[in-house]
């Protein structure tokens, strides 16, 4: 990732960017990865979430809203979030999906 090794730059650099232009689809997905990428999940899916109201078929933050999900230990709502990933057409690592059905199974 272009923000690898400068991530308290480049959260910088997205934020900013939503300040002039809040319906950059594209930099809340990036904020959202380099919140993630920090372990801050809240507000990577709140920044996933954001992205998907605006444009409601972007796969990659489909699948990076699951894989975060995932991360924060949120198991059934991961679950609940592929088939909204599927419908926008996500590639979906096939054992997330396999690993979270054991999960949820009960």
């Amino acid at each position: 990732m272009a923000w690898s090794g400068k991530p308290a730059e480049a959260r910088q650099a997205f934020e900013e960017t939503l300040r002039y232009d809040p319906a950059n689809v594209e930099a809340r997905y990036d904020l959202g990865m380099v919140l993630a990428a920090s372990g801050d999940n809240v507000r990577a899916l709140e920044s996933f979430d954001a992205a998907l109201r605006l444009k409601p078929d972007f796969a990659p933050a489909h699948v990076a809203r699951i894989e975060t999900l995932v991360a924060a230990g949120r198991y059934e709502d991961a679950w609940r979030a592929i088939p909204a990933a599927r419908a926008a057409k996500a590639l979906i690592d096939p054992r997330l999906v396999e690993a979270l059905a054991s999960r949820v199974r009960h």
